[in-house]
């Protein structure tokens, strides 16, 4: 009788693992390659800085509690201490999605504004000083009991499109394929020369159109170009905290 044999299905199949297993770092490959790109966050703009030197002297801040450097107000002391209103900076924080990321995630932006900057728009300031005196609290180190105050609180949109006067600072950082200290935080000009109603970031896959506006507070004491200056001027010149 004659025996015939099939052959052993084991060999082709001992390869499935490995076909599978590639397909699944080919796609991770992929997803690196297009979260790479979508989220990197390069810079979009040249020059990066001014100069890479500043001739005073700036200590670096101290981050320990930076929100205590902002402070909220209220009616009866704005309106007590106009005359020194006009040396307050708002703080502003702005928020635009990434492209192709389903506006799930975000880049952030610090603007700080001269408050004399909007004097030519009360309705403006009116609508930042009662943020500031009814639903910001003083600091996040110690929030207030009450439920209504939080540390920030959006800007309706239609008040802040509304200001193109150039007298803010912008402080962002993206990517940048450069050495120096801050050389990824750009300083031009454009930075220096901020309106709050702009749609640029310093990033160029951030969705302007779908910006958004937060105020966080005032300072009296710091404004947008001395807070660049303490953290990224001349290394030597810069005291690190202990």
């Amino acid at each position: 009788t004659m025996m015939t044999t099939s052959s052993s299905p084991t060999t082709s199949s001992s390869h499935r693992p490995t076909v599978k297993a590639l397909l699944v770092l080919a796609a991770v490959a992929c997803l690196g390659v297009i979260a790479r790109y979508n989220l990197r966050g390069d810079i979009s703009s040249q020059p990066l800085r001014l100069s890479t030197s500043y001739n005073d002297n700036y200590e670096l801040l101290d981050t320990s509690g930076p929100l205590d450097r902002l402070n909220t107000k209220n009616v009866a002391e704005q309106q007590t201490s106009e005359t020194n209103n006009d040396n307050e900076y708002f703080v502003f924080l702005q928020k635009f999605p990434l492209q192709n990321t389903w506006q799930m995630i975000f880049h952030t932006e610090v603007v700080v504004c001269p408050r004399k900057s909007f004097h030519n728009d009360a309705d403006f300031l009116s609508t930042l000083d009662q943020l500031l005196a009814e639903t910001l609290s003083p600091t996040t180190d110690a929030p207030s009991n009450d439920s209504t105050k939080v540390p920030f609180v959006q800007v309706p949109e239609e008040k802040w499109t509304k200001q193109s006067n150039s007298k803010c600072v912008q402080l962002g950082y993206g990517g940048a394929a450069c050495p120096s200290a801050c050389c990824g935080s750009p300083h031009g000009n454009d930075n220096t020369n901020y309106a709050l109603n702009s749609r640029h970031a310093v990033i160029g896959n951030a969705m302007g159109d779908a910006k958004q506006l937060f105020l966080y507070g005032v300072s009296d004491s710091i404004n947008g170009m001395d807070a660049y200056r303490a953290v990224c001027g001349d290394s030597t010149t810069k005291t690190m905290p202990t």
